[in-house]
């Protein structure tokens, strides 16, 4: 077996090892930006399809940069969303708030969303998947 063969197409695709990603994230937002220096909020909506070999416990993250936060008051940066077991192939959709506040200055913020595959309970952690997306705030 040389390092090419899989790329060459040497292999049998039955031998060939499978993907480790055991979800796939698409997100947008809706309104598609924020108000700087006054109380708004946007929704960050999250579509997770489980593309794993078998149903998972799932859960997302979802973690917001400082003059953003996931409550109107700005104190938690962070939220965690348990969705329960999904099935292999279903699609789970999740709606998270993001707000900004009079103290929230005009730019480009990060927001990371990690979808976790959990074994036995929340606490045991199997796979993840982060993506990282941005929110304009003018």
């Amino acid at each position: 077996m040389g390092i090419f063969d899989s790329i060459k197409g040497l292999i049998p695709a039955n031998e060939q090892k499978k993907s480790s990603v055991p979800f796939v994230l698409n997100t947008y937002f809706t309104p598609f930006r924020l108000t700087a220096k006054k109380n708004d909020n946007v929704d960050l909506h999250i579509d997770l399809e489980n593309i794993y070999g078998a149903d998972a416990l799932c859960s997302v993250s979802v973690k917001v940069q400082r003059g953003l936060g996931t409550d109107s008051t700005l104190l938690n940066r962070e939220k965690t969303y348990k969705l329960e077991t999904v099935k292999k192939g279903e699609k789970k959709h999740v709606v998270a708030p993001i707000f900004s506040a009079s103290s929230t200055q005009p730019g480009t913020y990060k927001i990371s969303i990690e979808a976790y595959a959990h074994f036995r309970d929340y606490r045991h952690i199997e796979n993840a998947v982060k993506k990282i997306v941005e929110i304009r705030v003018v």
